[in-house]
């Protein structure tokens, strides 16, 4: 009794310290409002009307604090449906421009009408007034990846190396357009194909998405005929290098959640006196050894001074060893008022003093003293306005529109442009609104008829007293969609009724009845709206509401356009099954867009089937021929079903072979069911598959489908397939057609062509006198030396004693555009396509598999060489075989060797194939496809005819280079290029080779067993601009391009007297770059040992490697100079392979220690000594002479700086023009200018270029 007491104590304490709870939480409700903003004045018979599935929700918020906002969350409710779903994860941001608001991104709307309420709080909750949206089906965007890992918000890409020409990949489904919008910029895919696109950066080329390092949003826009769908990513790119990232803004006063993000180009109000802060985080590179690479960044704002900010003395945030710091800073300064763009630029120091880019962000300052734009409204039906989004994007899918444009009291007038172009000028309507703070503001309203389909910008410009305030103005990005289209009331597809009395107008009435508007179609075009219900047309003509809207309504007594029958009729809408409602929109006579809904009428829910079709392997090809509904024709073996079925609980599928009576069950081999509402789980659409089903004998088979319920009731189906007696089908080529002369004929644009025939029964096939056998039910033959024009290809299918004739045409349309192919045995010299591409080989030249060290290097003259013309983005010669690859397209794009070219030619293709190690030489038919094989086209990997020792191996993944097929000797080759290129810019035209290469530090797998590398590596090539062409000598195949050097180096073009003798060596190959950030050539640094080696090396064609001498287990000449050691500081100028070739070549010499010192500067007498070697030059034995030689050449000839060993060398290189020497200054009364050599100075790169090309020209590689 004591305890059961006790018990009723405690319970009463609980329920009195809940009920004192109760007053203090209902006062705190009491406080609190939330408000949608934008679509606050919706009502649900007036909603908005939307074409995107995800909106931004701005709401305004009050009594709610800071920490509170993460309680505030939002629900929707599909009003056709019932569905009612909570969205608590999707947490709303604060609006860094408005306390008193905050932002959800990414709400999503379901089709239909949707009813959008904001609430707060768990116990007791806060609802918001209700916002009413209807939303229309349209595309969508999924799977949106870079480099292959999913592209999520606020994150740090790409993950890893490479830094540069990155892939964004993605599905558009539905979509016939994609574009990308990155920092302002639209840009369309390389590729774009069934839904499937890619995007290709920074490459440097203008047509490809370039994000800047740091802080980046983009917004993907998918399209097709009628619909829009866009996703936004705001994520931090990361090019390797240091920049600044997570940028913001403020007004140092304000409060520190008044930060505003840079990469959103924000504004500040602010006064003159007021200061702005800037803080960011900044991402440092170190190196292995956690060394900083850069040890300053200097910040600039607008045209100020930089100040410079020494890294280490700022704050840690973060760091990843060996990689990468991450620094906090932050930045106070004063701007100018009358400027209103301000731009924050970082700049990053190295440690060796080179400037290196780190990111521009910037924002807008308003001078609150001065008139501006608040915000700006839009009309919809009824005379109700909502706000145009200044976050994100609006879309204005109604016209006529208007505008509300709401300015400061002090401004006189608005003026409006659209896309920076003067549209219209407003006059004020009202000067009594007041905001939320009770601030007095003008109203100004525009009427817009209509503007062009697209993304634009309308930009509001407010005028005062002292005319146009540009700081005051605001621009807004709009998605116009003027077009017409049908929307019905309470009409989704895919809804089901039980039966077309439910269709109601509202929620009372007799059905069926439909409501709906036709959006944006003038009052002119009105009666030209044509609605077929299935097999019956309604005229639209008298149904519309009064004054004309677009508002109409369909009752059950509304006539079809014949008469005969009703929207009610049994005919038109009883019968149970799936009603199809399609509106045809005209203007002008012609049909400009189409609506389709539909919707299911099942009574009780009965069962249905949908469809049943053959299972098509390639949709684009198809075997199974429509003969009228239901019913296929073909000569295929095998046919496998594929369909749906609503409603049924059970259902069979069985056949009937011809010429029996008997039915035979058919397997389902996988079903995947949806329910219409996964909660009530009542109706459901079921699709099927089924296993496989011969087709051994010729005859009609027919399928039946038995679909029932649970009630018992039943569906059936039929399909027809007949099986037809062909003698033979050609089954390659695919695309056939018959010909003025009645043959088969198929158009091709190479001198080959694989044939593939089908023949039931057959023993043989015969091609002239080559007997074919089947081979996996087929009989396969290549036809080769296809001339131009038609080749009739004569053969004979062989049954034993029956025999049929017959032919195909190929007509070898012989033309030099992309897709063309050449393939042939070598020759000595080999023209082809149109003469846009020669070959030249000499002697006894073979092809070979590239490892002389090997027992088997396949030895033969019977391969053959294959090549053709390529889609430069996608590398695809045969588009037929071939297919787009993500890893293709950015092998070929965005290298940085190619970065400052462009084509100049065509993309040519040559090939030999590959012989892998696992080839078996004593295997007679792997030995036959080694000699006797191939090339084959760069993407197609796999040849059914071969051994797996033998499979071909796509471009991109060539990976060993001993594997390629090479010729025993180099070849000429010999390239047109792009006839409207004078003669004079012949200095910048190159040929760029992309294959696969030897690693340039000469590394190695194993001993003798090189590593690889693949990419663009630029040639050169000898001119000859009377007929624009261009000769290489090459050791290998690939793909070959002649390019033009388009864009230079800044302080190459100011260079006083080597910008042209400069580029021609860039641009062909004979020099690059130093700085490692790609931007200066830095022609008046000292040329190092190293790199002056390598440039003679080039310039001279020294072979960088001997097959016939060299020793794998050599590992250099020079003790700093080691066989696969990267070099220290090289920066691409010079390497092992080059220096070791000089040494081979005795070029080059060490010290007395073993070393080369290849970092050193080279002076202007080593220099010397060098090109003599190189050059071969004859040089003086008797001093005396040499040095009287020099006595007259140079003022310093005696110079005890002037070493013995080098004069012969400086009198040889003298005399054959190759070295000047640096002229005196003139003394007064001197008239003769005298010249100097300077033996010991540094010799600069420019002057390296210079004597590079004076060899050139005397080696006649280029024209003197």
């Amino acid at each position: 009794m004591k305890r059961t007491t006790s018990l009723r104590i405690s319970v009463l304490l609980l329920f009195t310290m809940l009920f004192s709870l109760l007053a203090p939480l209902t006062g705190l409700a009491d406080g609190i409002q939330l408000k949608i903003n934008g679509l606050d004045e919706t009502t649900e018979s007036s909603p908005a009307q939307l074409t995107t599935s995800t909106i931004t929700l701005p709401v305004t918020i009050n009594g709610i604090s800071a920490d509170q906002i993460n309680s505030i969350y939002y629900e929707i409710t599909n009003m056709n449906t019932g569905v009612t779903s909570v969205n608590k994860t999707n947490k709303a941001v604060k609006n860094a421009n408005n306390a008193n608001e905050v932002v959800f991104s990414g709400v999503s709307l379901t089709e239909g009408l949707n009813k959008v309420v904001a609430k707060y709080g768990e116990a007791t909750v806060v609802s918001s007034p209700a916002a009413w949206v209807h939303f229309t089906s349209v595309t969508n965007i999924t799977d949106l990846k870079l480099n292959e890992v999913a592209l999520n918000d606020n994150e740090m890409y790409p993950k890893s190396a490479p830094y540069t020409s990155l892939s964004i990949t993605g599905t558009a489904s539905n979509a016939t357009r994609i574009q990308a919008y990155v920092n302002g910029t639209a840009y369309d895919p390389v590729v774009f194909n069934r839904g499937n696109f890619t995007f290709i950066t920074n490459t440097g080329r203008n047509n490809d998405l370039a994000l800047k390092p740091g802080d980046n949003e983009m917004r993907l826009i998918s399209t097709n005929n009628s619909n829009t769908y866009y996703i936004d990513r705001t994520f931090v790119y990361d090019n390797g290098q240091a920049f600044a990232y997570d940028a913001y803004v403020k007004s140092t006063p304000a409060a520190a959640d008044q930060y505003q993000k840079l990469a959103a180009v924000p504004t500040v109000t602010k006064n003159t006196a007021d200061q702005v802060t800037v803080k960011a985080k900044l991402k440092v590179p170190v190196d292995s050894s956690n060394n900083l690479l850069y040890k300053e960044v200097d910040v600039a704002v607008g045209n100020q001074t930089p100040t410079k900010y020494v890294l280490s003395s700022l704050p840690v945030s973060s760091s990843v060893a060996n990689q990468y710091r991450i620094y906090d800073f932050e930045y106070n300064f004063t701007t100018d008022t009358s400027n209103k763009y301000q731009a924050v630029t970082f700049s990053f120091i190295t440690t060796s003093d080179f400037v290196q880019p780190g990111g521009q962000y910037a924002f807008y300052v308003v001078d609150p003293n001065t008139p501006y734009v608040n915000y700006m409204e839009y009309s919809i039906p009824n005379g109700l306005t909502v706000k145009v989004n200044e976050v994100g994007m609006t879309q204005l899918n109604r016209f006529p529109a208007s505008l509300y444009v709401y300015t400061t009291t002090n401004a006189s007038s608005v003026k409006l442009r659209v896309n920076n172009s003067d549209y219209a000028t407003a006059s004020v309507i009202d000067s009594t609104t007041t905001d939320t703070s009770g601030t007095t503001l003008n109203v100004w309203k525009f009427d817009i008829p209509t503007l062009a389909d697209g993304i634009s910008t309308l930009t509001v410009v407010p005028v005062g007293v002292n005319g146009e305030n540009v700081q005051g103005s605001k621009t807004y990005l709009v998605q116009i969609s003027s077009a017409p289209y049908v929307i019905l009331d309470s009409i989704y597809n895919g809804q089901v009724f039980t039966s077309a009395s439910k269709i109601l107008c509202g929620n009372t009435g007799t059905g069926p009845c439909l409501t709906g508007r036709v959006v944006n179609l003038p009052e002119a075009e009105k009666d030209n709206v044509v609605l077929q219900v299935n097999d019956m047309q309604f005229n639209m003509s008298g149904l519309y509401k009064t004054p004309y809207d677009g508002s109409f309504t369909i009752t059950s007594a509304t006539p079809t356009a014949d008469g005969t029958k009703t929207f009610g009729h049994k005919d038109v809408m009883g019968a149970d099954g799936k009603k199809t409602f399609l509106f045809s929109v005209k203007v002008g006579g012609k049909v400009i867009t189409e609506s389709k809904f539909e919707i299911f009428i099942l009574s009780d829910n009965v069962p249905y089937i949908n469809s049943v079709v053959p299972v098509e392997e390639n949709p684009d090809n198809k075997v199974f021929k429509t003969v009228k509904t239901d019913e296929y024709a073909t000569t295929e073996d095998v046919v496998a079903l594929t369909g749906s079925v609503r409603n049924a609980t059970t259902y069979t599928v069985e056949y009937t072979i011809p010429g029996e009576t008997a039915k035979r069950s058919v397997a389902i081999a996988s079903k995947t069911q949806t329910y219409d509402n996964d909660t009530e789980k009542i109706t459901f659409t079921e699709t099927f598959n089924t296993n496989s089903v011969p087709l051994s004998v010729n005859g009609d088979y027919y399928f039946q489908i038995t679909a029932s319920n649970n009630s018992g009731v039943l569906a059936t189906k039929t399909v027809k397939i007949s099986k037809e007696a062909h003698p033979y089908v050609i089954t390659l080529p695919e695309k056939l057609f018959t010909n003025e002369n009645g043959k088969t004929q198929a158009n091709i644009n190479k001198n080959y062509q694989r044939i593939e025939i089908k023949a039931e029964g057959a023993i043989s096939v015969l091609f002239g006198k080559v007997e074919v056998f089947p081979r996996g039910g087929m009989f396969v033959y290549e036809a080769k030396g296809l001339k131009a024009g038609a080749n009739e290809i004569k053969f004979t299918v062989n049954r034993g004693t029956a025999q049929n004739a017959g032919s195909l045409v190929l007509y070898n349309v012989n033309t030099p555009i992309e897709g063309a192919q050449y393939k042939s045995e070598i020759a000595s010299s080999m023209k082809v396509f149109g003469g846009d591409l020669e070959m030249k080989l000499g002697k006894d030249v073979k092809l070979m598999r590239n490892d002389r060290t090997s027992t088997d290097t396949f030895l033969t003259n019977k391969r053959e060489l294959l090549f053709g013309i390529a889609n430069v983005q996608t590398g695809i010669v045969d588009k037929d075989i071939e297919f787009a690859n993500s890893l293709a397209t950015q092998s070929l794009s965005g290298a940085v060797e190619t970065y400052r070219f462009k084509p100049a030619s065509k993309l040519f293709w040559i090939d030999a194939g590959t012989i892998s190690d696992q080839v078996d030489a004593g295997d007679a038919a792997d030995l036959k496809g080694a000699l006797e094989g191939g090339g084959t086209l760069p993407l197609v990997s796999s040849d059914p005819d071969v051994s797996s020792a033998l499979q071909p191996t796509p471009f991109y993944q060539r990976y060993d280079l001993q594997d390629l097929v090479v010729p025993t000797q180099p070849v000429t080759l010999t390239f047109k290029y792009d006839p409207t290129i004078t003669a004079d810019a012949w200095k910048y035209v190159t040929v760029f080779q992309y294959s696969t290469f030897a690693d340039r530090s000469g590394a190695e797998i194993s001993a003798g067993v090189p590593v690889s590398q693949m990419g663009w590596k630029n040639l050169g090539g000898v001119v000859d601009s009377k007929k624009n062409t261009i000769t290489v000598t090459v050791p290998s195949f690939g793909y070959f391009q002649v390019m033009y050097m388009n864009d230079s180096f800044n302080d190459v073009t100011n260079h006083g007297w080597a910008r042209d003798i400069i580029d021609t060596l860039y641009s062909k190959g004979y020099m690059f770059n130093k700085d490692s950030g790609g931007s200066r050539f830095l022609p008046d640094d000292a040329i190092t040992r190293g790199e002056f080696v390598s440039l003679l090396v080039k310039v001279f064609d020294i072979p960088l490697t001997n097959p016939d001498t060299s020793n794998p287990d050599f590992q250099g000449t020079f003790g700093d100079v080691r066989k696969g050691v990267t070099l220290q500081n090289s920066i691409n100028m010079y390497d092992y392979l080059h220096i070791e070739a000089g040494a081979r070549a005795g070029i080059v010499r060490g010290t007395s220690q073993g070393l080369f010192l290849p970092n050193e500067a080279i002076t202007r007498q080593d220099a010397a000594v060098m090109i003599a070697r190189a050059a071969e030059l004859k040089m003086g034995t008797d001093e005396d002479k040499v040095q009287a030689s020099l006595d007259k050449l140079f003022t310093d000839s005696t110079d005890p700086k002037f070493s013995y060993y080098a004069k012969p060398a400086v009198e040889a290189v003298t005399k054959a023009g190759f070295i000047e020497g640096r002229p005196n200054t003139l003394l007064a009364g001197q008239t003769e200018l005298t010249n100097r050599f300077d033996p010991v100075d540094n010799i600069t790169r420019a002057e390296s270029a210079a004597i590079a090309l004076r060899v050139l020209a005397k080696l006649k590689k280029v024209p003197k």
